[in-house]
């Protein structure tokens, strides 16, 4: 360790003081700027049977709006993997707000009942994603839930 004496380093105490002050400053922006992300939650994911229907409610549980979600809503068969992307009622929302009115519902549009019947079944489960940014700091953030 270097001890700062009157004449015996050729960095000042000042000096010394000054960096490691710069270096707790830099290291707080880069700590605050990896924590403004959206915080959301998708609350749960749930079936319309008389709709046909499947709906994922998703809540901000942020400080900040949560701006340009896009919600993908897909059926995933669990012995073959394949993936049928369901179409939703608002492919792209706007803004979530992080106060009051914080929660909305996804939907799909109504399916054939051949094929909810189908994704409706044991062998199906239904996978929510949802991308969104964040108001303040436009950092990305991309959350998944399934029902499995």
């Amino acid at each position: 360790m270097i001890l700062c004496c009157e004449n015996e380093c050729t960095i000042g105490c000042s000096e010394w003081i000054t960096i490691i002050i710069s270096f707790f400053i830099s290291a707080f922006w880069a700590l605050l700027l990896v924590f403004i992300k959206p915080r959301l939650r998708i609350e749960n994911i749930c079936v319309d049977e008389s709709k046909r229907k499947f709906k994922a409610q998703i809540k901000n549980i942020g400080m900040f709006d949560a701006i340009n979600l896009r919600v993908e809503i897909c059926a995933i068969n669990k012995e073959t993997n394949e993936t049928v992307h369901l179409p939703i009622d608002i492919e792209e929302f706007n803004v979530l707000p992080h106060k009051n009115d914080n929660t909305r519902v996804f939907k799909t549009n109504a399916i054939d009942q051949d094929r909810f019947n189908r994704f409706n079944t044991p062998n199906y489960y239904i996978r929510v994603r949802v991308h969104s940014s964040h108001s303040f700091s436009g950092f990305g953030k991309a959350i998944e839930k399934t029902n499995k």
